[in-house]
């Protein structure tokens, strides 16, 4: 379901755009997409708060928070990717 949605919008997106050219800049509106993964670091920094409480306070378990870190850490290193590519509304 997922992915005709994200086909649709796809669609919907290069169907709203001129003809590209060496030219063009994308549409005013297409620089609101940078905002989620924007929102997904932030949620990132959260997530490495929470993982920093729980490994201070031993609340979980260790191979929870073993696994916890390292997601958090994954994810750390895409945002570092998706900044260094300009990815972000930063």
């Amino acid at each position: 379901m997922l992915f005709v949605v994200a086909t649709t919008l796809a669609v919907v997106a290069v169907t709203t755009m001129d003809r590209p050219t060496l030219f063009n800049r994308p549409p005013e509106w297409f620089e609101a997409v940078f905002v989620v993964p924007t929102l997904g670091a932030v949620a990132t920094l959260v997530a490495v708060g929470l993982g920093a409480r729980a490994w201070h306070r031993s609340e979980w378990s260790l191979g929870a928070r073993v696994h916890y870190a390292l997601v958090v850490a994954g994810t750390v290193v895409l945002y570092g990717l998706l900044h260094y590519w300009n990815l972000l509304a930063v």
